[in-house]
């Protein structure tokens, strides 16, 4: 390994990959989920074969998984991509045959990319939640390395044996940590320019901004948040700002595409490739915006909202801005059930009625404007409001500096 590459930052976080030339031995703790009885016909409806242990049986069943504290394995039904007749392909279940070396068949099909999911062996991991108790730190080349490693000796201590830097790359997740001067959510009005969309399911966060399609997300979100949520015991210490930026290639045919390498010890040894294409992808979303455009969109969208009001409340258009942004204010402090416990505490010298009628008032009113609401548009431990533009700078800026 050149000794410059050694204190390189890596910004590669999960990994799911495709083991090739794998050997699974008897005493592995894998899991078979059994294949669907037809109670009619006592016929299975979907037994297939699986893989070959180290000792020649071919396992059936419907897939098989592994859930492990550092890395998560499925085995999926094997296919053939053949062409009939007719010359129009279709997928045909694959037979195993025992093999003298009992090592597995041709799992993976480099020739068939549309759906590998349904093919072979896949390891699902986070290379810096190998080497730590979570996946917030960067890893240097030399750790990540370390990390690779130390996924292929858990593999070995769950009775599965393959070299992994000869594996397939199926999904490469790279990232960005930048300390922010301000709480996550003073920035969401950034994002909200860009007509992104917030991933309310997410359980730990709302402040979740997402631009998808079918083989790629771009992600940004409150990484202390979602770590104090998932790992109870997690300290963040002086660390209290962190946004996290994530670039995720879900598809291997993505991954090959943009990457141009397959296995995994390219991808190690391809560190200036990674990170330029992660600051290319991250900027044609995020960044590519001058603070002209900034301005222009922040302008634009207020008087957006200010066209939108007037189209539903006619000459009452600006009571309707003006209560939706009581609204926003309001959920600063807190969710809107906050708020009904709020009046529930505060007018308690009322009737049970005349509580019950306000705070169903609440409800409407956070009803009918929320998909409007910007989330937290400033922060109250800052002196000065900063405006979008000062926002946006910080970021741009702190995201080129940790990527150059």
């Amino acid at each position: 390994m050149p000794a410059q590459n050694q204190f390189k930052i890596f910004m590669i976080d999960t990994l799911r990959i495709n083991l090739i030339d794998a050997e699974i031995k008897r005493s592995s703790p894998i899991q078979i989920q059994k294949p669907i009885i037809d109670y009619s016909t006592g016929k299975s409806l979907n037994n297939s074969d699986l893989f070959i242990d180290n000792h020649g049986k071919i396992v059936t069943g419907a897939k098989a998984f592994l859930n492990a504290d550092k890395f998560n394995l499925t085995i999926n039904p094997t296919f053939n991509y053949e062409d009939n007749s007719e010359g129009k392909g279709k997928l045909v279940k694959k037979s195993f045959h025992r093999i003298e070396n009992n090592i597995q068949p041709d799992l993976w099909d480099p020739n068939y990319f549309e759906e590998e999911l349904i093919k072979g062996i896949f390891v699902q991991t986070s290379l810096p939640r190998l080497l730590n108790e979570n996946n917030f730190k960067q890893l240097t080349k030399d750790q990540e390395f370390k990390a690779i490693k130390k996924l292929q000796e858990e593999l070995a201590m769950h009775g599965i044996i393959v070299d992994v830097e000869k594996a397939k790359l199926s999904r490469v997740d790279t990232f960005t940590n930048i300390k922010t001067d301000l709480p996550f959510y003073s920035y969401s009005p950034i994002f909200n320019l860009m007509e992104c969309s917030r991933l309310q399911q997410i359980a730990w966060s709302a402040e979740s901004f997402l631009w998808r399609n079918k083989e790629q997300q771009i992600i940004v979100y409150d990484k202390i948040k979602e770590l104090l949520f998932k790992h109870r015991d997690f300290k963040p210490g002086r660390v209290k700002n962190i946004m996290r930026i994530e670039n995720r290639l879900l598809k291997k045919r993505k991954v090959t595409k943009a990457l141009k390498f397959l296995t995994v010890g390219e991808l190690l040894d391809n560190y200036q490739g990674v990170k330029d294409f992660h600051r290319k992808e991250v900027h044609k979303k995020l960044f590519k915006y001058s603070f002209t455009d900034i301005k222009t969109l922040s302008e634009n969208k207020i008087e957006n909202q200010l066209i939108f009001c007037r189209k539903q409340f006619g000459d009452k258009w600006l009571d309707g801005f003006i209560k939706m942004e009581g609204v926003k204010k309001l959920l600063e402090v807190g969710s809107v059930e906050f708020i009904l416990d709020q009046v529930e505490r505060l007018d308690s010298n009322k009737k049970d009625t005349a509580i019950r009628m306000k705070k169903s008032r609440i409800k409407k009113m956070y009803n009918d404007f929320k998909i409007y609401i910007d989330m937290f548009e400033s922060s109250s431990n800052t002196k000065r409001s900063k405006t979008n533009i000062d926002l946006y700078n910080e970021l741009k800026t702190k995201f080129y500096k940790l990527v150059a």
